[in-house]
């Protein structure tokens, strides 16, 4: 944002994880404001309130892909919408800009297929480096080389590769929105009454966040999830801002899209519990 002489400002997010509007009116009317949906979280009043000011939305659609009444209401009334496909199932790349109100530029050539492919190497090449003594050079020179692929194209817009393509082709978002909505309530129901949930029961997203009183208690669940193969996320990481949120400390994501089902939301229960 340096780069390009622009002011940064944040908004904090208020209980319900819905965003507070008071700055709104201190945003200058050319502003463009990025908004994190962040668990199925959507504010209609905050969209309305930003649209009145003739401001430029961009959403954060991540953890909504599987709703798809709120991800009309968002199309409908976001300039922009973005993307990651990688927190929504398993997709091994990818996200997406689109908009219903703005043409996006294309990339000249494959830049997607090109990048996936050095950033595959890149990735198999630890792999080697660590069974076979693979010189960790390549892996680094690699994914660099990718990265630089996709600085020199910007702004073009980036869609995922043809593998991605592939597998949200076989994607019934029907199933999974399913999936995901009886995952989420399973961990409700075991963990009611024991931390500060994400309680939203009509929520569709692939995330549930759980908050403790103590960072070595979030750690310490974290790691004994890995454990089980269940890798989960920590967001807010504010530590880089002049007034640093004590929520990144606290809380953290639990994966819970299509690619599990219950018996693993009951597994991850018992480790929480047992802290």
């Amino acid at each position: 944002m340096f780069q390009l002489e622009k002011k940064v400002v944040l908004y904090r997010v208020g209980s319900g994880l819905y965003p507070e509007s008071d700055f709104i009116q201190e945003v200058l009317s050319d502003s463009c404001v990025f908004v994190m949906h962040y668990f199925g979280a959507m504010s209609q009043d905050f969209i309305s309130s930003l649209l009145e000011r003739d401001l430029v939305v961009i959403s954060d659609v991540t953890h909504l892909l599987f709703d798809s009444e709120k991800m009309q209401y968002l199309s409908d009334n976001s300039h922009y919408l973005v993307s990651s496909l990688r927190k929504s199932g398993p997709f091994p790349d990818g996200g997406f800009i689109s908009s219903k109100q703005h043409i996006l530029g294309k990339p000249v050539k494959g830049i997607r297929e090109d990048f996936f492919a050095l950033r595959t190497a890149g990735i198999m090449s630890r792999g080697f480096v660590a069974r076979d003594d693979f010189d960790d050079d390549e892996n680094y020179l690699l994914l660099k080389k990718a990265e630089r692929m996709l600085a020199a194209s910007s702004p073009a817009a980036y869609g995922c590769s043809y593998l991605s393509k592939k597998i949200l082709e076989t994607v019934d978002v029907g199933v999974a929105a399913g999936k995901i909505k009886r995952n989420r309530l399973s961990l409700l129901g075991r963990l009611k009454g024991r931390l500060d949930l994400c309680d939203d029961e009509s929520a569709v997203s692939p995330y549930f966040y759980v908050g403790f009183k103590r960072l070595v208690d979030r750690d310490f669940v974290r790691e004994e999830l890995a454990r089980k193969k269940i890798y989960c996320p920590i967001h807010w990481d504010t530590t880089w801002s002049d007034s640093p949120s004590t929520l990144s400390d606290l809380i953290f994501s639990i994966p819970c899209d299509a690619r599990y089902g219950e018996e693993d939301m009951g597994r991850v229960a018992d480790i929480i519990v047992s802290c």
